[in-house]
């Protein structure tokens, strides 16, 4: 009886805390537009930092579950999805209703700023509710968080790998800052590592991410930023450039995804182009690039193997010469020919390679092949690096008469720099330029 009496007030409590919920819930009319099939996306929810609630079924304990305290919704077997909450990330929940096709649609989704600038693109996910309405919920670590409202822009796949704008709509921002602004330093920006002075000579967006030679920048795909460098003297400098750690703003926001394409421009410059992701407007962005010693190492960064054979083609001796350099464990497991399709690192690679399994490197030690000689006696230069997890594969240009190779390795730590500078939109000239 007491068991019954509890769950008869339970029923009522839920009722009458579900009528509430409803007589009280606010009539904000939610963004809201319409596609030209008929069908209509509308903004149901955005969160910073919280987890959101939606209905996942289209029954009255799901309807009424949505409004309720998640114990309570469970208790009713309402069903629902939970998503978002995590640290300094903005979550989305969008509806389509009278959506037409079974299929999740090619989307992407991205924040705009009042200056135009996108930022976070991502790929929205898909929850089939009922036939007629998907969910979709979007996840952005990158956003204006300086502005009070923004917009959400949705691109959808086209024909001949273009993307076109399917929606737009408006979002008020639950997490907007004031934040310190940054000051940029005038290009070009030098920097001392030894005997090698590094120039910062430009940053420029406006490019497609991890394209050379540049090309523009193409809606719905992730924008780039080229970055040109400098160094003196030109002939033989005892640093060299190795990387990019990160782009950064002052709200905390970071850039360079994707990884990163370069290029030498001539005997004493580099160019490279990283994903960017940031307001073109930020005062400053805060570029943190990476060098290392590229030569008068010490005794302990250098790794030395002598007369390493080189295998006929469609062969290979496996060998296993193990050292340690920093903490770091290598094995050296011989030369690979060309036509090697193992490992993963060398497929692609139309030479020879030496292959080196490096166990747990770190991000802030670099490894290199420094030096290839001959039997004859006669310096090979390294051509190309590949690496797939710890298999790290170095090119070699071997000719057919070379028997063995001496082999110079290098394990140095990377050195980071910092360069507060205002990016710039690359000019419709240098496109024509670099064709």
């Amino acid at each position: 009886m007491a068991f019954r009496r509890k769950s008869l007030l339970l029923c009522i409590g839920l009722l009458a805390a579900g009528l509430a919920v409803f007589l009280l819930w606010p009539s904000q009319k939610q963004p809201r537009v319409g596609l030209p099939d008929g069908s209509s996306i509308t903004l149901q929810g955005v969160s910073y930092e919280k987890r959101l609630r939606l209905r996942a079924g289209n029954e009255w304990r799901d309807h009424l579950g949505a409004m309720l305290p998640e114990s309570l919704a469970r208790k009713l077997d309402a069903r629902f999805i939970t998503f978002g909450g995590e640290t300094n990330a903005l979550n989305l929940w969008l509806d389509w209703d009278d959506y037409r096709t079974w299929s999740a649609p090619n989307l992407r989704c991205v924040a705009v700023d009042e200056h135009g600038c996108e930022l976070g693109l991502d790929t929205p996910s898909f929850h089939m509710v009922t036939p007629r309405r998907q969910v979709m919920t979007v996840e952005f670590k990158e956003f204006p968080r300086r502005s009070k409202q923004f917009l959400i822009r949705l691109y959808q796949a086209g024909t001949n790998n273009s993307w076109a704008v399917v929606a737009e709509l408006p979002v008020r921002n639950p997490a907007q800052r004031p934040a310190q602004v940054w000051k940029a330093e005038p290009l070009p920006i030098r920097q001392r590592l030894g005997e090698t002075e590094f120039s910062l000579l430009a940053v420029q967006t406006g490019v497609m991410a991890g394209r050379l030679p540049l090309a523009p920048a193409k809606p719905g795909e992730i924008g780039g930023v080229a970055v040109t460098i400098s160094w003196a003297p030109s002939t033989t400098p005892d640093w060299e450039w190795v990387g990019i750690k990160g782009i950064t703003d002052a709200l905390g926001q970071t850039g360079a995804s994707g990884g990163y394409v370069s290029s030498g421009i001539g005997r004493d410059r580099i160019q490279f182009v990283s994903g960017a992701g940031l307001c073109l407007e930020e005062p400053a962005w805060k570029m943190e690039l990476q060098f290392a010693r590229a030569s008068n190492f010490s005794s302990n960064e250098l790794w030395i193997i002598d007369a390493v054979p080189v295998p006929p083609p469609s062969t290979n001796f496996i060998t296993d010469i193990a050292t340690e350099r920093h903490g770091v464990w290598l094995h050296f497991r011989g030369i690979v020919p060309v036509d090697a399709r193992e490992p993963r690192a060398k497929r692609g690679m139309n030479k020879p390679a030496a292959h080196v399994v490096c166990t747990n490197l770190p991000p802030d030690l670099q490894f290199t092949l420094l030096k290839a000689v001959n039997n004859d006696g006669r310096e090979l230069r390294p051509i190309g690096t590949s690496r797939d997890g710890d298999d790290f594969v170095f090119g070699l240009a071997l000719d057919s008469n070379v028997k063995t190779v001496d082999l110079t390795f290098a394990m140095t730590r990377r050195v980071t720099k910092e360069y507060l500078v205002k990016p710039t939109r690359i000019p419709d000239r240098e496109f024509q330029r670099h064709r």
